[in-house]
């Protein structure tokens, strides 16, 4: 496996001419999040919300008899959702009444009707038994994980530093359900949004120069449907099939898209911010279990090995 340099370039000169920066979200969508804090309280329930649910995003998927992927869906007030979508829109509705159940105070006394009510009520109905116990279980590690702080605490603390984003990152390593990954994606999404947030709960500027890649599933889709990665046939038979992958090539792979997403800001001159939540969308929209190529931006450059699925392999990460 490897990284193609060239066609790297070439989706790189595509994206130099896009406006990107309308993408970013601000993270106020009244469906998904809670709407701009007005006062202390509500300023200090936000930031527990966005810490707490940011844990959970991740693995929105389940394997079907046949041993192959299957997405999760869910209808919520009329439309139909996937995935993170699911778990944000289902937060915010426990957020309109229930705010205090994102508090390390309730997380760190979670009784087991408080389990059931999480269960029921936060986590996406399809999910597997095993990957809400799992939820759950990391909630419990993620409010323990905290020494004499809080999450507000923290931000306090890394807004008062000079180099934010790397004091933001020290302070999350310690924290369960982020500390894990060694690419460190559910880190720099909280970061994101942190930033995103009208309160600017984290005071960093989306150019600075710091941000890394936030490696998930679209932009590991992306780098292998465009040719920016290439992998042997052997892999690309298991990609194809939409079934469970070891974690040497999952690893690889993660970390070549993770690389891919690096030199294409170089070359493009966008920060990492914009492109994430470009390809983001893009990727959710217009290339996913089935593919537009005929209305693609990148058609003409594309590789289109829209047979290639992302590797599919248990983890917290993403």
């Amino acid at each position: 496996m490897r990284l193609n340099e060239g066609q790297i370039k070439n989706l790189a000169k595509i994206l130099k001419e896009k406006d990107l920066k309308k993408y970013i979200s601000n993270f106020t969508d009244p469906k998904l999040h809670p709407p701009v804090a007005k006062n202390f309280k509500e300023y200090y329930e936000v930031i527990n919300f966005f810490f707490a649910t940011t844990v959970l995003n991740f693995k929105f998927w389940t394997i079907d008899k046949t041993g192959c992927y299957k997405p999760v869906y869910e209808v919520i007030n009329g439309k139909k959702l996937k995935g993170s979508e699911i778990l944000y829109a289902k937060a915010k509705k426990i957020f309109e009444t229930s705010a205090e159940k994102f508090s390390l105070n309730f997380l760190l006394k979670i009784t087991d009707d408080d389990c059931k009510f999480l269960k029921e009520n936060l986590l996406p109905q399809d999910l597997e038994d095993k990957d809400k116990e799992l939820r759950i279980n990391l909630l419990k590690k993620y409010a323990k994980s905290f020494k004499h702080c809080q999450p507000l605490d923290i931000l306090n603390a890394v807004n008062q530093s000079i180099d934010r984003l790397k004091e933001f990152r020290t302070y999350l390593k310690t924290i369960a359900g982020y500390r894990e990954d060694p690419l460190g994606k559910k880190i720099e999404l909280l970061a994101l949004i942190l930033s995103c947030r009208p309160e600017k709960f984290l005071k960093i500027d989306i150019n600075d120069y710091g941000w890394r890649p936030l490696t998930d599933y679209h932009w590991i889709r992306f780098a292998l449907r465009t040719g920016m990665i290439i992998v042997d046939k052997k892999i690309a038979e298991i990609l194809k099939t939409r079934k469970l992958i070891n974690k040497k090539n999952h690893d690889q792979i993660r970390f070549l898209a993770y690389e891919a997403n690096r030199s294409i800001k170089n070359y493009c001159g966008k920060n990492i911010v914009e492109l994430d939540q470009y390809i983001w969308h893009f990727m959710r929209q217009n290339c996913d279990e089935e593919p537009r190529c005929h209305d693609c931006l990148f058609a003409k450059k594309c590789a289109k090995k829209v047979e290639l699925y992302q590797p599919l392999y248990r983890t917290i990460f993403y």
